[in-house]
C-alpha cells in the first residue's frame, strides 16, 4: 500500500508538472526535468555557497584562503559557547538566504523536499549529523500560533530522514523573546538569557551525542542558550547544526 500511495503521488506530481510548469525560486525561470530540485533550478542551485572544509570547528564558519592549522574563528572566541562543534550546510548568501527567507517569512513548506534533497548531497554534512539526537529550536508558543509552524522543527525533520538520526524536541521555549533580527551581539545575548527549559517528558541521556538544530548560525546567542539548558539536564556532547550561516 505505501509503494502504491508513493508511486499515486509521483504520478500527480507530473501531472501537476506538465500543466504547471514548476518555476525555480531564484530565476523564475522553468525548473528542468534533471534538476535534483522541485523549485530550484540548476542555476539557482549553483548559487549556492555550500561550506566544505576548511570552516571553524565551533560555529562551522568557512576559512577562506590557506589556512595552517585548524583552529575556531574569533567570532566563537568571543561567544565562549556552551556546545562543542558546529556545522551549516551554506552560507546565507544569494540562493541560500532566499531559501531560509521563503521558508521562515513566507510559509514555503514546499521547499522542505528541495532541502531534503540538498542535505542528501552532502556527506560531509551528513557524516556530523550521524549517530545524533536531533534537538529543534523551540518557538514561543505564540509565535509558533502567529507562523503557523516551527521552521527548526521541519528543518530537523528533514535531517532526520536524511540521516537516520533520532528526533527529540527536548527543550521548551518559555520566554517570549524579541526577535533578533535587528539586536547587536550583546542585545542578543541579553534578550536568550534563560529563554528555554527542558520538555517535563525529556529524559536526558549523558551518554548520547544532542545536535541542536536552528535555521540560521548568526551570533549563535539562541544556541547557546539551549546548549546552556541541555548542560544544566545533563548533556554531556551538545553540537549544533543549521542550514544557514550569516
Amino acid at each position: 500500500m505505501a509503494t502504491f500511495s508513493r508511486q499515486l503521488h509521483a504520478w500527480s506530481q507530473n501531472l501537476l508538472d506538465l500543466i504547471y510548469p514548476r518555476e525555480c525560486l531564484i530565476t523564475n525561470e522553468p525548473v528542468e526535468k534533471e534538476s535534483p530540485c522541485r523549485f530550484l533550478s540548476r542555476k539557482a542551485i549553483d548559487r549556492i555557497y555550500f561550506i566544505d572544509d576548511p570552516h571553524c570547528a565551533t560555529c562551522g564558519a568557512p576559512f577562506f584562503g590557506e589556512l595552517i592549522a585548524l583552529r575556531d574563528c574569533p567570532h566563537c572566541r568571543e561567544l565562549n559557547p556552551s556546545f562543542d562543534r558546529g556545522r551549516s550546510l551554506f552560507l546565507l548568501r544569494e540562493t541560500g538566504r532566499e531559501l531560509i527567507h521563503e521558508l521562515k517569512y513566507r510559509k514555503g513548506r514546499h521547499l522542505l523536499p528541495d532541502i531534503l534533497s540538498l542535505i542528501r548531497k552532502r556527506p560531509n554534512y551528513l557524516n556530523f549529523l550521524a549517530n545524533g539526537i536531533l534537538v529543534p529550536i523551540p518557538l514561543h508558543s505564540l509565535r509558533e500560533r502567529e507562523r503557523g509552524y516551527n521552521q527548526s522543527l521541519l528543518i530537523a525533520r528533514q535531517m532526520a530522514e536524511a540521516s537516520g538520526c533520532a528526533l527529540a524536541p527536548a527543550l521548551r521555549r518559555v520566554k517570549h523573546t524579541e526577535t533578533q533580527t535587528r539586536l547587536d551581539r550583546a542585545q542578543r545575548q541579553a534578550n536568550m538569557r534563560a529563554a528555554f527549559a527542558l520538555d517535563p517528558k525529556t529524559k536526558i541521556d549523558p551518554t548520547a551525542r544532542y545536535i541542536l538544530v536552528d535555521d540560521v548560525f548568526t551570533t549563535g546567542s539562541t544556541l547557546n542558550s539551549a546548549a546552556q539548558e541541555l548542560c544544566r539536564a545533563g548533556a554531556k556532547q551538545i553540537d549544533v547544526a543549521t542550514l544557514g550561516h550569516g
